[in-house]
């Protein structure tokens, strides 16, 4: 079960822009939330008013996405910029044809999915060594 996104979360995460006046001070979050006590993923991700870079920031939060939802995630991300990018960034090989442009879009998928999952493994790292008190 996916988690629920909630104001005291987002609080947790050091959402930025939160102060008095800012974008996302408490009652503009309130008004984004429409007087919902939590927001599933799908509705936060919905949020037009909200810029994609923070609908993204939200999605990424350890424990936002299920382990089939950050691979779904991971594989979007890498077949757009292969579609946007790497196909048209003028290398013979990259625009060789239907199977080259699969054997890219596939390497570039695990390539995505790899670097996600260090993050994520830093993110539990840096976690652990806040709550043994190791940062300062």
């Amino acid at each position: 079960m996916t988690m629920r996104i909630t104001i005291e979360k987002l609080r947790k995460w050091e959402a930025c822009c939160s102060a008095p006046g800012q974008r996302y001070d408490d009652a503009n979050l309130r008004r984004l939330f429409r007087g919902k006590p939590s927001l599933s993923l799908v509705e936060v991700l919905r949020k037009r008013s909200v810029p994609y870079k923070d609908r993204v920031w939200v999605a990424t939060r350890p424990g936002a996405m299920t382990k089939r939802q950050i691979q779904a995630f991971c594989n979007c991300t890498a077949d757009r910029a292969v579609r946007r990018h790497a196909l048209h960034c003028g290398v013979e090989a990259a625009k060789a044809g239907p199977a080259r442009a699969w054997a890219v879009m596939m390497a570039a998928r695990e390539a995505a999915a790899g670097a996600a999952w260090a993050a994520r493994r830093q993110q539990v790292r840096d976690l652990l060594r806040i709550v043994q008190g190791e940062e300062g």
